[in-house]
């Protein structure tokens, strides 16, 4: 059978927070703030070598410096590493082969949208571990990896806990401070997406990933991987380029903080419900904004939603600079907190994974101001 393409972390949409495992997946995170976060799932796709592959946040250029990097380079690498020493069990990055049918191909993954848990988290700042038991492999030996690995995350979580920590919330310590006081350049990637046109010229999007590395990748030999046997014939290791690296298309310098109208109650609502702290207007202010105009929108279909239609509105935009002043009851969400990262992402037009990506500013028409505007200059004390 042909290899399916992962389905089971790009559900719950994190941006969205709409499905109601997702509310509440979203309100645990926020109560406990926890520093490492691992989530545990089963996947199928490529004929690989390996028992469990594992991911973690990989919009390291969206995130707060330091944890997916770490994550990435070093925690999960020696949890693999001990791993192996000890049971033997063979895990690695998650992926699937570009070309099913030749390993030599290289190794690639899925796009580094917030929408999926992974990349989701990696905005807060935390460490996040996805795990995958592979489903080619028998239902005891997908238990008994999943439980190994945990064993050996824990345990080296418990043994680096002090670094570890110390990590996540200067991470977190980093951006209050960049928001307090900004200066650029400090970019923050928004959108990961190189746009194409398929055949009848609608508007999609491809998330080609960057070699990474060169590796040693666990296989089979080429006649059980075209006949997608597992397990095969013989163990095979591939040398191939890890297309694990990602790098944004768009990017934006870190404001201030982000005005958004009085008016536009969903919004506001939404970014509540992601715990931002926001800051209601008591007297009318004159802020100097950026404000973005609307030069271009058009649907594009969403990807990896199963059998589910959604279309997702694209924006394309212009910034301007310009004195504006803002009413009694606007609000403002402020970029001196440890998760603005994730206000920069929901709150920009043309972000691959915010709210007008999903529909929170349909109404806005081509030649428009796009509501919510970039404070650049210092936040003035007259907000509730």
């Amino acid at each position: 059978q042909p290899a399916r393409p992962h389905r089971e972390h790009a559900h719950p949409r994190s941006p969205r927070a709409k499905a109601f495992e997702t509310r509440h997946l979203a309100k645990l995170l926020f109560d406990w703030m926890p520093h490492v976060v691992v989530d545990c799932h089963t996947t199928d796709g490529s004929i690989h070598g390996y028992d469990l592959t594992f991911d973690t946040s990989r919009n390291v250029l969206s995130c707060p410096a330091g944890p997916a990097v770490f994550a990435r380079d070093h925690f999960l690498p020696d949890v693999s590493a001990s791993l192996f020493a000890r049971t033997g069990f063979r895990t690695w990055f998650y992926g699937n082969f570009k070309d099913q049918a030749d390993p030599a191909s290289g190794w690639e993954s899925y796009p580094p949208l917030s929408r999926y848990g992974s990349h989701y988290r990696g905005l807060l700042g935390g460490i996040d571990v996805l795990l995958e038991a592979y489903s080619y492999v028998d239902f005891r030996t997908r238990c008994d990896v999943t439980s190994a690995i945990l064993c050996e995350i824990i345990a080296r979580t418990a043994a680096r806990g002090p670094e570890i920590v110390s990590l996540v919330n200067g991470a977190r310590a980093d951006i209050v401070a960049r928001g307090g006081n900004p200066r650029a350049p400090d970019p923050i990637g928004i959108d990961y997406g190189t746009p194409v046109r398929d055949s009848v010229g609608h508007l999609a999007f491809r998330h080609p990933g960057a070699r990474l590395m060169d590796v040693d990748l666990d296989g089979w030999d080429l006649a059980s991987t075209k006949a997608r046997t597992v397990p095969g014939r013989e163990r095979t290791v591939y040398r191939v380029p890890f297309f694990g690296r990602y790098d944004p298309v768009v990017s934006v310098d870190r404001p201030y903080a982000y005005l958004v109208p009085r008016e536009r109650t969903a919004v506001l609502e939404k970014l509540v419900s992601h715990r931002l702290t926001t800051h209601v207007l008591r007297d009318a202010v004159r802020y100097t904004t950026e404000t973005y105009r609307v030069i271009g929108k058009e649907p594009t279909a969403s990807p990896d939603v199963g059998t589910a239609v959604r279309t997702e509105t694209v924006l394309r935009v212009e910034a301007r600079r310009e004195t504006f002043d803002a009413r009694a009851g606007d609000v403002i969400v402020p970029m001196a907190q440890p998760w603005a990262n994730l206000a920069t992402y929901l709150l920009e037009p043309h972000s691959d994974d915010g709210l007008a990506r999903w529909g929170h500013f349909d109404d806005v028409r081509v030649g428009d101001d796009f509501p919510v505007r970039r404070v650049v200059g210092p936040i003035k004390s007259t907000a509730g």
